[in-house]
């Protein structure tokens, strides 16, 4: 990345530099990419609210602290003393409530509460120790923590949909990098064409000055310079075309010229059939998802049917309490009952009779079970599926990577030959021009199979979900922007503040 900080500070102080071309691999590509690209930016964004939402599920469990105070003043004439009497009331409370995974509350609370008048004072202290669990509707582990679990199902789902993105970005930077590389070497093949196509020309004319070929024969060589000379100009076009469009997806400057120096290498695929479903339906994004809506789907099952119990609820309690005319007096009474504090024991029952919204509840948490187990079983079969045909169109592609050299080494030597034969006068011009144009149909068919073969490999890469591993991405699931990040209202605006280093460090990129 330095290198390309690097240039950029040149071309500002030297615009004429921007013509020198800058050597780039395919990995330096996708990492500056992802860098730069502002979808992939804005996905993270999204994972602040995402994050942010898990951390307020797990919250509820942490031990919530209250305090709570209030002070009233009231003033009342009596006919029988014919005075006003002055009454001051004060209470307070400090509180602490865990919920707990079964779906149950404890509750400590320290109260205090007083009452001055003209004449007298009383004041009470109590510390209070609650519990409340569910026994039916809304108790046990499952019904008690189903909000934490959907919360980081959605989690994952949201991480998972994020790396799908990132695949899918990827994959589109390889193919449009290939693609630009296809362009330049067609571009260099028509080029070194049309140099044949010129030479070819000039014997033909110095065999016509000769005597040995008839002044007719130029007319066909010329109309093959002038298509080649087409050809080299449409090539040319196309170069420029897919390099805009790839730095495009770099987001860099249109005036940079870039060299692809990515080597062209053709390895065969090793990986057994059996090998390549285990590892899709191990890394895939989409699959994946799939699995947690299928675990989404029958937690909320298990929740309506839940939902459907009586409700039976246990409360139990035990407090210690003291009045005085003082506060102190009124927090020794309370230490004096410390040793015999007051207990209570209760259950408290509601029988549902014809509630038909939570029996459609629990319909509706069925049929979305079934439906997931559904798009589970068809989404494991079009993995499959999928997966076969691109195994299928690897090998045809590589097959033909082969049939495409054989087919270039023997149009050159058929060329050759032929050349030879004009030169003794055994052929034509028209013969020869054919075989140049075999010769340029074979060399961009050769390099257009070996990017086909590459692309194919690319393309069982995504759908096994692996292109982040080959090519050294990663996208961290557990290091997303802190929702500390988010600030409050300012001038009337909801400011997001991001930092970029941050933002850049929960995305492992290739060293530039």
């Amino acid at each position: 990345m330095r290198r390309w900080l690097a240039l950029w500070l040149l071309l500002l102080l030297f615009p004429s530099l921007a013509t020198a071309a800058t050597p780039i691999t395919l990995a330096e590509a996708i990492a500056l990419a992802l860098r730069n690209n502002i979808s992939i930016k804005n996905a993270y964004l999204s994972r602040i609210s995402g994050k942010f939402s898990l951390v307020a599920a797990e919250y509820h469990y942490e031990p919530q602290f209250a305090i709570n105070s209030a002070t009233s003043q009231a003033s009342a004439y009596s006919d029988t003393t014919g005075h006003y009497t002055d009454t001051t009331s004060l209470s307070g409370d400090v509180g602490v409530t865990l919920n707990l995974p079964t779906g149950g509350q404890l509750a400590l609370t320290k109260s205090i509460s007083g009452t001055i008048t003209n004449t007298t004072d009383a004041y009470t202290s109590e510390i209070a120790l609650t519990l409340t669990q569910p026994l039916l509707r809304g108790g046990g582990i499952t019904a008690g923590t189903a909000s934490l679990v959907n919360a980081r199902h959605a989690e994952q789902n949201s991480y998972l949909a994020l790396k799908n993105s990132v695949i899918g970005f990827v994959t589109q930077v390889i193919k449009q990098y290939r693609s630009y590389l296809l362009a330049q070497r067609s571009e260099q093949i028509t080029r070194l064409s049309l140099q044949r196509s010129q030479r070819q020309v000039d014997i033909t004319k110095a065999l016509i000055k000769a005597g040995r070929q008839p002044e007719v024969d130029l007319v066909q060589t010329e109309t093959a310079l002038a298509n080649q000379e087409l050809s080299y100009h449409q090539a040319q076009n196309q170069v420029e075309s897919e390099r805009l469009a790839l730095l495009n997806l770099l987001r860099i400057d249109e005036s940079i010229e870039l060299e692809l120096v990515e080597p062209i290498e053709i390895a065969a695929f090793d990986m057994s059939r059996d090998k390549v479903l285990e590892t899709a339906y191990e890394n895939r994004p989409d699959y994946l998802q799939n699995l947690i809506g299928l675990k989404t789907a029958e937690l909320n099952k298990l929740v309506a049917e839940n939902n459907r119990l009586w409700q039976l609820d246990l409360t139990a309690s035990t407090t210690m309490a003291g009045t005085g005319t003082s506060l102190d007096k009124a927090n020794t009474n309370r230490e004096i009952h410390q040793d015999n504090p007051d207990y209570s024991v209760g259950l408290a029952l509601a029988i549902p009779i014809n509630d038909v919204p939570r029996d459609k509840t629990l319909l509706d948490a069925r049929i979305g079970l079934m439906t997931a187990r559904n798009n589970k079983v068809v989404k494991h079969e079009a993995i499959r599926l999928e997966l076969i045909n691109a195994l299928r169109n690897l090998k045809v592609n590589l097959k033909q990577v082969s049939m495409a050299k054989r087919s270039l080494d023997l149009s050159r030597k058929q060329l050759e030959l032929e050349q030879k034969k004009l030169k003794a006068g055994r052929s034509t011009n028209f013969q020869v021009v054919a075989y140049q144009n075999e010769l340029t149909s074979a060399e961009n068919t050769y390099i257009s199979t070996q990017i086909s073969y590459l692309n194919a490999l690319t393309d069982l890469d995504q759908s096994m979900g692996t292109t982040l591993e080959h090519w050294g991405v990663e996208v961290t699931p557990e290091e997303y922007l802190h929702p500390e990040n988010v600030s409050d209202f300012e001038a009337g605006e909801k400011q997001l503040l991001l930092d970029e280093e941050q933002l850049n460090s929960d995305l492992t990129l290739p060293t530039l």
